[in-house]
């Protein structure tokens, strides 16, 4: 597709009054930002991306799971503002979103000589050293940031409290924004439970209600405010191996005989993710999306299909410290909204089917821009 040429044959946008769909790009100051990763199933999230991303794109692109891991961020924007029309206003407002990191395997490098070179290769040694096998990351840490230069978060679930933010996310972007309710802990300890709640239907049924219910829970179950900041924000790399020693010790004291990962299964996964937190920030990251509209003749078809990317850049980050507490999540079975299932988050153990550990939490304070989009592909553009 031709992007410049069909942006000069699009009509003009017409502006109305009461407009809730902002113009982008974007600018934010102050964005609060805590982070809990859980473990999930590698199969559950590749059927992720290729229902949202890869199938409907017919293979133009190919989108695979960095690692079986889902980010659940609670975050607050204490100021957003469309960069044109700074001067009409801000808006303060929270979020919760169920990020994927992604690497988009088309890519020259995979008919190279070495094909353990090419994104394939390296996304296999990273499957190898999870499954065990009896290496460091050492060898291949300048592959996982090689990598990293097509790093991406797909979206599948997003929710946000105000409507100009929902309409300008899904409208412009693809963002799958949802309405909810959402609390953050108003107490540094962060005694008080991460909350998300949304209207939705716990069972199907003619005779079923759409209801507020809770979605997602985080609690603090040590509450101890135990961290770890960072000196430069920018240069993370000095803390990995004591961050590690301290995450480690931490989930030895709940992993027991009836636990679905074992210690092993959390230090690989810890000693990749911080690899990945030391460097993704310092470049633009690009969120992946699938933007559709129902046809009004036929809503079981797309009348607009469009699989795009827009990154968040000129990152300044001004807090990072990584949370030594002991989070879980709680995650209910809601019909109409299958996020357990559709993620294939792994549970603490069998007997607990809806909690989950969070096995590596941090809070961050940043500024970015949230860029205009790429077309990566369209339905029906040449």
């Amino acid at each position: 597709m031709n992007t410049a040429t069909s942006l000069s044959n699009l009509p003009a946008y017409y502006d109305r009054g009461g407009e809730q769909c902002l113009l982008q790009p974007f600018q934010t100051r102050d964005f609060e930002f805590y982070g809990f990763f859980l473990l999930a199933e590698q199969e559950k999230l590749q059927t992720l991306c290729d229902r949202y991303l890869n199938e409907p794109s017919g293979g133009t692109v190919d989108y695979a799971p960095l690692l079986p891991v889902v980010l659940v961020p609670f975050v607050q924007y204490p100021y957003l503002s469309s960069i044109p029309n700074q001067n009409e206003g801000f808006l303060s407002y929270k979020e919760v979103i169920f990020f994927v990191p992604v690497i988009n395997r088309k890519d020259a490098r995979s008919s190279e000589a070495d094909p353990l070179k090419s994104k394939k290769g390296i996304l296999s040694k990273i499957e190898k050293f999870l499954g065990n096998v009896e290496d460091g990351t050492e060898g291949f840490v300048d592959d996982i940031e090689d990598l990293l230069e097509d790093f991406a978060l797909f979206i599948p679930f997003i929710f946000v409290d105000t409507s100009m933010a929902m309409i300008s996310g899904k409208e412009i972007y693809g963002y799958p924004k949802q309405w909810g309710w959402i609390e953050l802990p108003a107490d540094p300890e962060l005694s008080q439970p991460f909350s998300l709640e949304a209207v939705a239907w716990q069972t199907f049924g003619v005779n079923s209600q759409a209801v507020r219910q809770h979605i997602t829970q985080i609690m603090n179950q040590t509450q101890t405010n135990d961290r770890l900041k960072a000196a430069n924000p920018a240069d993370l790399e000095a803390d990995r191996e004591s961050v590690k020693a301290r995450l480690l010790q931490r989930v030895s004291q709940y992993i027991d005989s009836q636990s679905t990962v074992t210690l092993t299964d959390w230090g690989r996964l810890i000693d990749i993710l911080l690899v990945i937190i030391t460097h993704v920030l310092k470049k633009p990251i690009d969120n992946v999306f699938l933007k559709e509209f129902r046809d009004t003749v036929d809503g079981t078809k797309a009348c607009y299909q469009a699989v795009l990317k827009a990154a968040y850049d000129e990152i300044k980050v001004s807090e990072f410290e990584y949370l030594h507490d002991h989070f879980v999540v709680d995650i209910p079975e809601v019909e109409s909204m299958p996020l357990k299932a559709q993620l294939g988050l792994r549970p603490i153990s069998d007997d607990q089917p809806n909690r989950f550990i969070s096995l590596l939490a941090f809070h961050m304070v940043f500024d970015f821009h949230l860029t205009n989009g790429t077309i990566l592909w369209q339905a029906g553009a040449t």
